[in-house]
């Protein structure tokens, strides 16, 4: 998990392989903030707001297949992103992904 809630900083992540498709989960809770998404520091493709009945998000974003670098701003707030899966489209795949949080308790 990710957050940021004092500064503009990007988070560059380097995406391995070949993409053409990005997904970017993140809660929704009232008074959490925004941040923006941009792919190769190109202009914004997408602005996220966090701000709202609780729940996630799910942005995706669709580019040229190759190799890319996604770019995540914090614009205001307290910002938290869970989760970026990235892929190519035209390949089948199933993605397997296992999440949980620290708070819960172990299973018996």
């Amino acid at each position: 998990m990710f957050f940021n809630g004092t500064t503009t900083n990007s988070m560059d992540f380097a995406i391995p392989g070949q993409s053409d498709t990005i997904e970017i989960y993140s809660p929704r809770n009232s008074g959490l903030g925004a941040f923006t998404a941009a792919v190769d520091g190109g202009a914004v493709l997408q602005t996220v707001v966090q701000d709202g009945v609780d729940g996630f998000i799910k942005t995706t974003i669709t580019v040229t297949r190759g190799a890319h670098t996604l770019n995540l701003s914090r614009v205001s707030g307290l910002v938290f992103i869970t989760g970026v899966i990235a892929f190519d489209s035209t390949v089948p795949a199933v993605d397997v992904v296992s999440a949980g949080w620290l708070a819960l308790p172990p299973l018996a």
